[in-house]
């Protein structure tokens, strides 16, 4: 069977990585053949249309012609439009959709506001990693590092700019910050105790980099009660102990893995919770992770999730 997938950026961009690209890595392992780039006419002949974030007037008549099809139209839902214009558009194709996918319970509870309950669907998000590199996944980082981790968009930055400021009075520690080096020159010349490295998607399996914590902090506005989780399980995965904000996403899956400790409410907590963990308990911590986010979150299981519940 033949799915046509578009998304709002290439594999570069996190939404379109792992809500698409990673999640139909495994398709044709279940008899799927995954068609990108199709013009209109040419998807025609596939059963199933797949638009990660796609909602522009052109995707939108893509998917009122695949519905008066019988053909079943998937709107997978990540950012919330800010422009006005934007969200009209984006209504508009939750309607039209047969079935709407979110990450988060916190977006679907958002969104029934404008379209049936029973057609949104909370569905798991494929860890940050190309599924060919799984393998590479649990290695066991220096135990004893005091080297924090972040990673993300540069218009995030905003986000530990305070932690970026208070790490300077902490000389045991070091930040190092992934993102991309072109578009923070301003960071770069503000913050020279701060290292700067630049992002590629395998960023994050770098083991030669002496870090051993990974800070998340999702900004406090409205629109980080809709952010997920993946950074957090990326985290684990590549041998990091996450230290989250406590919003929606990062408290939640705090819980499920019994490690509520990790959260902060002010960044300056951060320090106190590093120096409260011990050896013990961060081995416990990652294997009990590992069972999790191998059982959850791999491209193959995430695939055959969504094969048995959807494409049937």
């Amino acid at each position: 069977m033949k799915i046509a997938a578009y998304t709002v950026g290439d594999i570069k961009v996190a939404s379109a990585r792992l809500r698409s690209f990673y999640l139909f890595h495994s398709a044709s392992n279940y008899g799927f053949e995954v068609f990108r780039d199709l013009s209109i006419w040419q998807s025609i002949d596939c059963k199933y249309l797949h638009l990660q974030g796609c909602y522009t007037p052109r995707f939108v008549l893509h998917a009122i012609i695949f519905r008066l099809l019988g053909k079943r139209v998937f709107f997978d839902v990540n950012d919330m439009p800010t422009r006005k214009r934007h969200f009209i558009f984006f209504v508009i194709m939750t309607k039209i959709a047969n079935i709407v996918l979110v990450a988060l319970e916190t977006t679907k509870n958002y969104l029934t506001k404008y379209v049936d309950f029973s057609k949104i669907f909370v569905f798991p998000t494929v860890i940050d990693v190309n599924p060919n590199k799984i393998n590479k996944l649990f290695f066991v980082r220096n135990e004893n590092s005091r080297g924090i981790f972040w990673i993300g968009h540069p218009g995030n930055l905003i986000s530990i700019e305070e932690f970026m400021n208070i790490i300077r009075f902490r000389h045991e520690y070091r930040l190092i910050v992934c993102t991309k080096l072109t578009e923070i020159k301003s960071y770069i010349k503000k913050y020279p105790w701060v290292t700067f490295i630049d992002w590629n998607v395998d960023s994050a399996l770098d083991c030669k980099l002496d870090i051993g914590y990974c800070i998340l902090n999702h900004a406090g506005c409205s629109q980080a009660l809709l952010r997920g989780d993946s950074k957090m399980i990326l985290a684990i995965a590549v041998g990091l102990i996450p230290i989250v904000s406590r919003t929606p996403a990062y408290e939640n899956l705090a819980k499920v893995l019994d490690a509520e400790r990790l959260i902060f409410n002010e960044l300056a907590e951060v320090f106190v919770i590093i120096e409260k963990l011990d050896k013990m308990w961060k081995r416990d911590f990652f294997d009990r992770c590992k069972s999790y986010i191998l059982s959850n979150h791999t491209s193959d299981h995430v695939f055959s999730l969504f094969a048995s519940k959807f494409l049937c």
